[in-house]
């Protein structure tokens, strides 16, 4: 996260001052009024802050950048969609090759993708 922070011009101070807001978090569960153990977090945003939306964008940010000419990708909040007009049998190669982009990049950044409400 602060690795991609810093390419986006924010200052040293405001860098450090987030990477003390992400850092050396702990978090507890409670069900049916049984607390766990604490346990400390390593990644991640605090849901339901401020920052999160604000964070969570800034990171996803780039994953347009890595798509090739042809291919539409759509960002909104946290969705992504991505489409090719399929007009001749390449178009489908260029789909599949784009979504094994995205894939690389979910893996390079540590973001797992959700997949659902898939057409064909």
């Amino acid at each position: 996260m602060i690795t991609k922070l810093s390419g986006c011009g924010l200052s040293d101070r405001l860098l450090n001052w987030i990477w003390a807001y992400l850092s050396d978090r702990s978090q507890v569960v409670c069900v049916d009024g049984h607390l766990s153990i604490s346990g400390k977090l390593v990644s991640g945003v605090p849901q339901g802050t401020v920052l999160e939306p604000v964070l969570f964008l800034l990171f996803i940010n780039d994953v347009i950048d890595i798509f090739s000419p042809g291919v539409t990708a759509r960002l909104f909040a946290d969705d992504l969609k991505l489409y090719v007009e399929i007009v001749i049998d390449v178009d489908y190669f260029l789909l599949q090759n784009n979504l094994i982009k995205l894939e690389e990049w979910s893996r390079l950044c540590e973001l797992n993708i959700s997949v659902k409400n898939v057409i064909f």
